[in-house]
């Protein structure tokens, strides 16, 4: 049972959520991880982006909201402050990578990481320094998102078993993936999608 994710747990999401890229197929191994966390709901929220059922609305001065269509039929509203990708220093553009980034995740205790670290007192005494401008994770963002849906309230609210429900889970693979559909409203949308129909008269 999850209570508090910890902020290893987020950013091992957040790191395999930006292994994705709209550019091309998500990798196997990604998807394998992605669903040793998340089990059944991958595949529920794979076949809610499938449908194209997440949709990305921009409402007036530059907001936006995203809607997911329930089992039911109907929209679910999503207010969420998606983590963007890491911008890579422009230094770093300029010289050809040393290495290929790679979603294999090496365990601090596997003979891997005790080769790469045994004997380099160097690259120890270096600190921060080893890795540069490396920038802040946005994994906790991952973890005050919300859905208006039962799922979540009974899965992550009331007896906690998951941080995400499908239709979060869906935005977050959506967006990585390039398979938001994006709209816009006029103000008097707005204001009905956002609840407030009756504020116009």
């Amino acid at each position: 049972m999850i209570t508090h994710p910890s902020q290893d747990f987020l950013a091992l999401v957040e790191a395999l959520l930006f292994a994705l890229s709209p550019s091309e197929q998500a990798p196997d191994a990604v998807l394998t991880q992605l669903h040793a966390l998340f089990g059944p709901m991958l595949v529920s929220a794979l076949q809610l982006v499938d449908r194209r059922d997440v949709v990305k609305v921009s409402l007036p001065g530059g907001r936006f909201v995203h809607q997911v269509t329930s089992s039911a039929g109907a929209p679910y509203t999503l207010y969420l402050d998606l983590p963007s990708p890491p911008v890579v220093p422009a230094a770093d553009l300029t010289q050809p990578p040393t290495q290929a980034p790679s979603p294999t995740y090496v365990s601090p205790k596997s003979p891997a990481s005790d080769a790469q670290a045994g004997g380099d007192a160097s690259n120890e005494a270096q600190g921060d320094d080893a890795s540069p401008l490396s920038p802040p994770s946005q994994a906790p963002k991952l973890g005050r998102m919300i859905c208006p849906c039962t799922g979540f309230a009974f899965n992550t609210l009331t007896a906690p078993r998951s941080i995400f429900c499908k239709h979060i889970l869906a935005v977050l693979l959506a967006d990585r993936l390039g398979k938001v559909v994006d709209t816009t409203v006029p103000l008097a949308a707005a204001a009905g999608l956002l609840g407030l129909g009756g504020a116009g008269g």
